[in-house]
């Protein structure tokens, strides 16, 4: 079964598609992507880009396999898939810590970000006073 063409996702381009953007955007798009990808993980402490690397992306994929759901969204009811993650008690840049199983929790990236936003800030930052 072949998807309905839709306007490419390019603002302006009118080409039809069946995938998010038409043959002409598709690479451009990609590599906008991973331009802004770059430009996160240069703004990121060192130590965690060195954490946060191919070892943590293969064994959060599998974490995630075994945990599918979101606990947060579970315990309101909600069946939503786990996108993240999440590490229970900050890390702040502890290796045992970071990757002590224990310490780990499936999210899905809402609950992860107001979860990260009420510890004050991402990455382990201090949040800034007023």
């Amino acid at each position: 079964m072949q998807r309905a063409k839709h306007p490419c996702h390019k603002p302006g381009c009118k080409n039809l598609t069946s995938a998010k953007y038409c043959d002409a955007h598709a690479e451009l798009q990609q590599r906008e992507n991973q331009q802004h990808q770059r430009l996160i993980d240069e703004r990121r402490d060192p130590l965690t880009r060195k954490q946060y690397n191919g070892h943590w992306a293969r064994y959060s994929q599998q974490y995630r396999r075994h945990h599918p759901f979101c606990i947060e969204c579970e315990r309101e009811g909600i069946l939503t898939a786990s996108e993240v993650v999440d590490h229970i008690i900050p890390h702040r840049g502890d290796y045992a810590l970071f990757w002590d199983v224990n310490n780990h929790q499936p999210l899905c990236e809402r609950h992860h970000t107001a979860k990260t936003a009420n510890e004050g800030g991402q990455w382990g930052r201090k949040r800034k006073a007023r």
